[in-house]
């Protein structure tokens, strides 16, 4: 099972929470400057995190079918299960049937349900990764997406799976 989905990330990421001693209140200076949004669409299965694509700007159908076409399935192998959410674009007969054709098929996952989606989990990591790191530049956003891609370890993904009610 291969599950895909999109999110977005810009400058203005930051931890929500802070510490303080017993009685002080929390302080923390940040600059509130969102900058360029980028869109990243990546793929989770048991094989790992891939075919991930950014962009700047939203998602929307032409984007999505050239991420199936050019990304998504020279990593599918014939007997792949793709499971999508319910936006709009994921029925894509263009990007569906481009799935189909490399020996794939395409399930949906039922709409408001991303508790049996492991990607969810993953999605939350890179977030929490990126606003650790606080880039301060659309360069170093991308070189931090990267980095945190690649935190994504196997023991994590397993449990991803297992939390979504999956066997691995």
């Amino acid at each position: 099972m291969i599950f895909v989905d999109e999110f977005g990330v810009h400058l203005a990421m930051t931890r929500t929470h802070a510490r303080a001693p017993r009685g002080e209140r929390a302080a923390v200076c940040e600059k509130f400057e969102r900058g360029t949004k980028l869109s990243a669409i990546s793929a989770l299965g048991l094989r790992g995190v891939c075919a991930s694509m950014v962009i700047e700007g939203s998602v929307d159908q032409d984007v999505f079918d050239h991420y199936v076409e050019s990304f998504l399935v020279p990593h599918l192998r014939a007997g792949d299960l793709v499971m999508l959410d319910n936006i709009r674009f994921h029925y894509s007969q263009r990007a569906i049937s481009v799935i189909e054709a490399a020996g794939a098929s395409v399930e949906h996952l039922p709409a408001y349900s991303p508790d049996f989606n492991p990607i969810e989990g993953c999605i939350s990591k890179i977030k929490a990764i990126l606003r650790m790191l606080k880039a301060e530049t659309e360069q170093a956003l991308l070189k931090a997406l990267a980095f945190a891609l690649d935190q994504v370890t196997a023991s994590d993904i397993r449990g991803w799976f297992r939390h979504c009610g999956y066997s691995t």
